[in-house]
């Protein structure tokens, strides 16, 4: 019979080799988890390392928006500084001295007609603004930091556009044949009439305001056959007087002939003046044409306010 100890020698070699396989299987496994663990820290750390990114666009971004507003504030105080010293000035404060007593600060019923008239009635933020020029309403740029001396103080940038009355007129002659002179052509076929300065009745286009206006007129002369030259003469008149006159002539050796004839101005009117188109001269047989060959047409281009 073995002895104990040669017996027991013998049980731990035959459980060594299942006892190495069991802990390199357990440390295979704790690699992997290792492995994974490693996997998924540095997963971990590239989201953090894209948040902490995304952080610092946004961060840079509200630095630059915050130094924007430091900056135009600024240059609001700056502003404000300045104005408040040109309004303590000497020259600043005689300049918004009342006319009388019975004015007050703020109270002048004058229209502004500059940006002295503008600081005087209580604008004080620099800007575009509209004042009364001599005759039309001014567009100015006011810098109310500047003293009243300085260049830059105000600068005209243009008149504005502006008219109190719409005066725009067509019309076209009815019939043919019209052959009178000095009368007023009768344009009886109104196609527009805004305002109603023209009278058909009359053939005279009557001015509602003071301005520039446009006016035109095209028509279509009949000549018979002649073995001389005949013409004739048409001519546009204010209050009366010519303004300008147009010609059309032809020799016809045998039937009729036709030839157009046109007339174009461009007038200084004061309110109440009248214009109208009128033959001046005219060879016998000679006719003007209707039925929308001839026309008379104007309207306001800009309106004198003063």
């Amino acid at each position: 019979m073995a002895s104990l100890p040669k017996m027991l020698s013998v049980l731990i070699l035959l459980a060594c080799p299942s006892y190495l396989t069991g802990a390199s299987i357990t440390l295979e496994d704790n690699l992997q988890q290792l492995a994974d663990n490693y996997k998924l820290m540095e997963h971990k750390m590239n989201q953090m390392e894209s948040k902490n990114a995304q952080l610092e666009s946004q961060l840079q971004h509200l630095r630059q928006e915050f130094t924007s507003k430091i900056n135009q504030l600024e240059s609001k105080v700056e502003e404000q500084e300045k104005l408040l010293m040109a309004l303590q000035s000497p020259s600043s404060l005689k300049s918004i001295q009342l006319k009388s007593n019975d004015e007050t600060y703020g109270q002048s019923k004058a229209m502004p007609t500059s940006c002295e008239d503008l600081r005087v009635i209580g604008h004080i933020w620099s800007g575009l603004y509209s004042v009364m020029g001599t005759k039309m309403v001014q567009s100015v740029y006011c810098d109310f930091t500047k003293q009243i001396t300085d260049p830059g103080f105000q600068q005209v940038i243009g008149n504005v556009d502006i008219t109190s009355t719409s005066a725009h007129f067509y019309a076209q002659l009815n019939t043919d044949g019209f052959a009178q002179t000095n009368t007023p052509i009768i344009f009886g076929s109104i196609k527009l009439n805004d305002g109603g300065a023209y009278n058909s009745g009359t053939g005279r286009f009557t001015a509602p305001v003071g301005g520039k206006y446009f006016f035109s007129f095209t028509g279509l002369v009949k000549f018979p056959a002649y073995s001389y030259l005949i013409r004739t003469d048409i001519g546009l008149y204010k209050n009366g007087a010519f303004v300008g006159f147009s010609q059309a002539d032809e020799v016809v050796n045998s039937g009729f002939q036709y030839e157009t004839i046109s007339l174009q101005s461009t007038l200084e009117l004061v309110k109440g003046d009248q214009i109208w188109v009128a033959i001046s001269t005219i060879s016998s047989g000679v006719t003007l044409e209707g039925n929308a060959y001839t026309h008379f047409n104007g309207f306001l281009l800009e309106q004198t306010l003063f």
